[in-house]
């Protein structure tokens, strides 16, 4: 295994650099302690982020085609920015939900259900957002907590600044336009709630073609974080690794039956940003790479790199399970059987982008890169994968341990 914490990429060569990111272990830049050093106590008339969503979940909502009616929102308009021109964070909330990243602004998702979704934006500097707009009639309310921000129109005509004293901003289809940071030297930070529920980012890209993406959230799951991120059965999302290692650490604390279709059904709902796991990258001339991302108790999960025509021989996990998600290019998967210590071929096919794969315990496989492009897969074992066992075609088996300090 080779293992790498941090990624380090230039985001000026990356094609994707237009969409929001929440960065792996998105660094906490240096002004974060002079901010947090500045956080007042709170008022008596204002309200935490758990009294906004509390007061969030009790308020009745409209319908859709009501919400969607301007003249017949305009009651819950003004309801939701008296409510937000009362937020303020307390300390142990900037802590839980204020980090940054030097590569693009992060989206911190604090709750979300099928009225609304409140979002925590980190702005380090001169971060802005791609031209976007909200599409569908969705409502959005933010209001600046920490530093400055502007919103410009598609026109370019009209730019708005707003500031920590500012009211509350609303929003209803305002058309195509850009929010950021426009400030060099100080950081910002702003609280969003969106209805419907923010899911997905329209945006134009450098030649002006409209797309539409997932957005990246950083999710985060402390056991002390008052709001716990839940995943609808039909909801796909994009999140990062770290994120993702926290839902996998909450499935296999979760003591119902069920544990092989759970894991299935995330591995299949997440997706991930390409400059993340290429960010990882560990290359080797002569053979395939794994790098750690995540080693418990439960589980090992691992990033694979394999260039064109490197594979891994037939071998199984050692009573491992284990899921397999290709995250980049494809490969040509073989599994067999052993039958008196003899291999025989079951079954052959192509895995190509987005496939997930489950094996049991007792499952013998190969993988190989087949394709002239670079391939990237994501693994999980359960139990941790310490050993495997390789098998040569004249039935010898080769017994491979890794080291547990990995």
């Amino acid at each position: 295994y080779q293992r790498r914490v941090h990624g380090i990429f230039n985001p000026e060569t990356s094609e994707k650099r237009l969409v929001s990111l929440a960065a792996s272990n998105a660094p906490q830049v240096a002004e974060y302690q002079d901010m947090l050093m500045r956080v007042p106590s709170l008022p008596m008339e204002s309200i935490d982020l758990i009294g906004l969503v509390t007061r969030l979940r009790r308020e009745k909502w409209p319908p859709l085609e009501i919400i969607q009616c301007e003249d017949s929102s305009q009651d819950l308009v003004v309801r939701i920015k008296e409510l937000l021109n009362k937020v303020r964070l307390t300390p142990q909330q900037w802590n839980e939900y204020v980090r940054f990243s030097d590569l693009r602004y992060v989206r911190n998702l604090v709750a979300l259900d099928e009225q609304f979704s409140v979002i925590i934006l980190c702005w380090h500097h001169n971060q802005w957002t791609p031209p976007h707009d909200h599409q569908g009639g969705r409502h959005s309310w933010f209001k600046v907590i920490s530093g400055k921000l502007q919103l410009k129109h598609e026109s370019g005509k009209d730019i708005d600044t707003f500031t920590e004293d500012s009211p509350v901003v609303h929003e209803w289809k305002s058309g195509v336009h850009l929010l950021g940071n426009p400030s060099h030297n100080e950081c910002a930070v702003s609280v969003h709630v969106y209805c419907p529920p923010y899911k997905d980012l329209t945006y134009h890209d450098t030649t002006g073609v409209e797309k539409s993406v997932p957005c990246v959230f950083h999710i985060d799951l402390d056991e002390k974080s008052s709001c716990q991120f839940t995943i609808s059965a039909s909801c796909k999302f994009f999140s990062n690794f770290d994120s993702f290692t926290q839902l996998l650490d909450r499935e296999f604390q979760n003591q119902q039956t069920g544990l092989q279709d759970r894991i299935t059904r995330l591995f299949e709902l997440v997706s991930f940003n390409q400059d993340e796991w290429r960010s990882y990258t560990v290359w080797h001339e002569e053979h395939f790479t794994r790098i750690l991302l995540r080693s418990t108790e439960s589980y090992t999960l691992v990033l694979s790199c394999w260039k064109p025509g490197q594979y891994s021989p037939p071998h199984s996990h050692a009573g491992s399970e284990y899921w397999i998600k290709i995250l980049e290019g494809s490969l040509h998967e073989e599994n067999y059987m052993l039958v008196d210590k003899k291999l025989h071929l079951v079954r052959r096919g192509t895995l190509s982008i987005d496939t997930v794969t489950y094996l049991g315990v007792k499952a013998v496989h190969s993988c190989r890169n087949t394709s002239n492009e670079p391939s990237y897969s994501l693994h999980l074992y359960t139990p941790p994968y310490y050993c495997c066992e390789f098998y040569g075609e004249d039935g010898s088996i080769k017994i491979c341990r890794f080291d547990k300090e990995i």
